[in-house]
């Protein structure tokens, strides 16, 4: 049964918000199957999936504490549900085309355990494609370059970030404002807030490249986040002219110089 400490070790919730996502929903419940920490309450928000996904939530109740189906006002309200209905002390985002490693909640709980006081992580996360190929890893920056770059690249992947709840309730959730951005806004916050940040170097899960976001859009987005936390407008605009070009350079170069790139200088900070 569900505790809020188990032998000590604090409940730790693992929130997966869905739409339309049956093509790797199963092997996300998969790796939290896998799992070998023994206290988590794991909560599925769907948002009205229509292709099967609900049939793969259904045949995984043994494993799924508590799940809901209905609309929602895109990824970050859903996570917000997410959130507020959550009972652990500690709270992980895990997108239904992610995946936790076996040792992934464990570690994060010994980062978190080892800071004292409520704080977050930024771990590192192994960067798949498609088909579930490594190729590259996420690894975060050490404090002082994170705050020094926290303009310029996301500090992690928000699957490398859990939170302790009284994080959350002290300085709130995702700011829905932003469709494609609320994850880096919620990151700056904390950094804003001095709130005390575990690193975690060794891969606590697996980050699929793609989604919506990364694009021109996100980064016209992130030049509002940057005016939100007073970034100084010529850092902001160097910021956003630098991402343009990067996504210029990408749309032009072939499909196998991107992979060789990735291979040989995996990004530090990719993020969906």
């Amino acid at each position: 049964m569900m505790s809020d400490v188990i032998d000590n070790q604090p409940l730790v919730t693992i929130v997966t918000v869905v739409y339309n996502g049956r093509r790797h929903l199963q092997t996300a419940i998969d790796s939290l199957r896998s799992q070998n920490y023994p206290n988590i309450e794991y909560l599925v928000i769907d948002g009205g999936s229509t292709d099967g996904t609900l049939d793969i939530i259904r045949a995984n109740e043994d494993v799924i504490t508590d799940w809901i189906s209905e609309p929602d006002d895109g990824i970050y309200d859903a996570m917000n549900k997410g959130i507020n209905r959550s009972n652990g002390v500690y709270i992980g985002l895990l997108n239904a085309d992610d995946t936790l490693l076996p040792c992934g909640v464990e570690k994060a709980v010994k980062a978190l355990e080892e800071i004292g006081e409520p704080g977050y992580t930024c771990a590192a996360v192994e960067l798949i494609n498609e088909t579930g190929a490594v190729i590259g890893t996420s690894i975060p920056f050490p404090e002082k370059q994170r705050l020094r770059r926290r303009f310029l690249e996301m500090p992690c992947p928000h699957l490398g970030v859990f939170v302790h709840r009284q994080v959350y309730e002290q300085l709130g959730t995702f700011d829905t404002f932003f469709r494609l951005s609320a994850d880096y806004d919620l990151l700056l916050r904390f950094i804003d807030h001095n709130v005390p940040c575990a690193r975690i170097e060794e891969a606590i899960g697996q980050f699929r490249l793609g989604g919506v976001s990364g694009g021109r859009e996100t980064w016209k987005e992130t030049f509002s986040v940057h005016r939100k936390h007073d970034s100084p407008l010529a850092f902001s605009l160097y910021a956003y002219f630098r991402s343009n070009v990067k996504s210029g350079l990408a749309s032009v170069l072939p499909v196998y110089v991107k992979k060789r790139i990735r291979l040989i200088l995996p990004s530090k900070n990719q993020y969906k």
